[in-house]
């Protein structure tokens, strides 16, 4: 229910910055967004994650090939 929140309040902005607030409220931000995606926090988190993930795919191939 949570991740379906977020989504629609990005779809939310999206459609104001889109329809009403024009290139330079895009502009503006894309450029937040950046800055966030270049966060070391973010990043860390990001690793971390992607870690998990492969670590997950070769558990669920072991399982698969054990079968």
């Amino acid at each position: 229910m949570r991740k379906l929140l977020w989504f629609g309040a990005g779809v939310a902005v999206g459609y104001f910055v889109g329809t009403r607030g024009g290139q330079k409220a895009y502009d503006d931000l894309v450029v937040a967004a950046q800055k966030i995606m270049d966060h070391p926090t973010v990043q860390e988190v990001a690793g971390v994650l992607q870690e998990q993930a492969v670590r997950l795919v070769d558990e669920g191939k072991r399982k698969l090939a054990s079968s």
